[in-house]
């Protein structure tokens, strides 16, 4: 199915899939790889500190992207004399963050990463380096209890609530379940270890059966029948590849799924007997769906593996898995799409209308252009998240996020005049207060919100503030 390429070196070069298309390229240096890409897309390089063998990257350049330099930093020892190392990691838009390790060669953990921001991530490990904990840059940390095996048994959240789960010792299989409100769901297996029952808190269940091993060895571990709590009954046939062939609902109405020798989906039909067929390339693409209404459409790509054009669905004038193609829709019909070096779309034109995309290199939208010609501008932080926005009618958005990457403040008007809501979290990151601006149709509003332990809201109150005249 697949075709690999070797140097004489015996180094892997080049791939090639089912179709005789390439779609992987590899270059080294010393047997160590220095550049590799999909398809036609950008080149990934790769620089090592020597050419000693263990020699580490020191940079990592992207084709029409960013480009990143590794500094590799001794640090002193820790409190209980494990060797420490750090990284500091720059890239070409000037950010810098550094990750900090502890543990010897083979057995380091990531303790400490300072990002770009100069906020801080903290994690700790037991004594088996399994993470024990984490801690985001507002101090509030997540705790993981084990067992003796490594299984998770518990999970104490930043304010003070905890899941507990139960194993069963033999099997290490899930028994229980138990949420922060004290809820318990409970699991039980057959003899094969498949899933047979789940009980929720309030008592209800959901059963599972399933084939028996020795009548169908490969479609056993999926289930045939699932009962709800409500006392309905689903029916699942599989293939021995363990698709799905079909599903039968409660109310008795059945879809089919039909696959093609390569076990892509090409027909889906559905209990009122429409169905929907697709036709596929050497590579697996769609190229063409008939609707259950009979009307077909029609997608094209390039040697990327981009969609590029799009024919909308026109009335069939000839059976699409076989005889004379239908005639093709008018070309103003057609969708346009273009994309840049890394698969990004670029561009978007539809009966003579283009919207445009314009990308910084780190992949950011920094320029929406919609059909008209005008223009929405977008601006990030050093963490990737929205600052701004300028909308196409001048409108100003702009955000602000605290350390942990919740939403603080968003002001919206525009460059003479801006109103701010702001936001309040709790320690569990649940939204707790928002408070809303005066506008000419109402005053300002405080709302607030209440949670239970397993963080479903309780309550959710409005004040509206009004202004006396003195």
């Amino acid at each position: 199915l697949v075709r690999y390429g070797y140097s004489s070196a015996g180094d892997l070069i080049t791939v090639h899939d089912r179709a005789g298309q390439l779609v992987r390229e590899f270059e080294w240096d010393h047997h160590r790889i220095s550049a590799h890409r999909h398809a036609s897309g950008p080149w990934h390089r790769y620089r090592y500190e020597s050419a000693q063998p263990g020699a580490r990257v020191i940079e990592h350049s992207n084709q029409e992207g960013l480009s990143y330099r590794f500094d590799y930093l001794s640090q002193p020892p820790g409190p209980d004399g494990q060797p420490r190392a750090a990284t500091r990691v720059s890239d070409s838009l000037d950010r810098i963050e550094t990750y900090y390790f502890e543990g010897a060669a083979g057995l380091s953990r990531l303790i400490a990463h300072y990002k770009a921001d100069g906020s801080r991530w903290l994690q700790s490990y037991d004594s088996f380096g399994r993470l024990a904990s984490r801690t985001d840059p507002l101090g509030r940390s997540v705790h993981l209890r084990r067992d003796g095996q490594g299984r998770l048994i518990g999970v104490q959240l930043p304010d003070g609530r905890s899941t507990q789960q139960e194993h069963d010792e033999a099997t290490g299989r899930l028994l229980t379940s138990t949420d922060p409100a004290g809820a318990t769901t409970g699991y039980q297996y057959d003899a094969w270890g498949r899933l047979t029952q789940i009980t929720q808190a309030d008592g209800s269940t959901e059963r599972y059966h399933y084939s028996d091993p020795q009548e169908a060895p490969l479609t056993c571990d999926s289930p045939r029948r699932i009962e709800d709590a409500q006392g309905g009954s689903k029916q699942l046939a599989w293939s021995d590849a363990g698709q799905l062939l079909s599903y039968t609902d409660c109310s008795g109405h059945s879809t089919h799924y039909h696959y093609d020798r390569w076990g892509a989906l090409i027909e889906v039909g559905n209990a009122l007997g429409q169905r929907q067929r697709h036709q596929r390339d050497g590579q697996g693409r769609i190229v063409a769906s008939e609707l259950p209404n009979g009307q077909i459409e029609r997608y094209h790509y390039d040697s990327a593996g981009h969609l590029t054009r799009i024919e909308p669905a026109q009335p069939p004038l000839a059976p699409l898995m076989g005889g004379q193609s239908p005639a093709a829709p008018a070309a103003d019909t057609h969708i346009h799409l273009r994309y840049d070096l890394w698969g990004r779309l670029i561009q978007r034109t539809h009966g003579g209308l283009t919207l445009a995309f314009e990308y910084d290199s780190a992949g950011r939208l920094l320029r929406l252009v919609n059909e008209n010609g005008a223009q929405s501008r977008f601006a990030w932080d050093a963490l990737d998240r929205l600052v701004q926005e300028e909308g196409f009618d001048q409108r100003l958005q702009r955000y602000r996020w605290d350390a942990a990457g919740q939403l603080m403040e968003a002001t919206d008007g525009n460059a003479a005049q801006q109103s701010s809501s702001h936001y309040r979290w709790d320690e569990g990151g649940r939204l707790v207060e928002r408070q809303l601006p005066a506008t000419a149709h109402a005053p300002a509003q405080t709302h607030r919100y209440e949670w239970d332990a397993a963080g479903r809201l309780m309550a959710a109150s409005v004040w509206q503030h009004t202004v006396e005249n003195t």
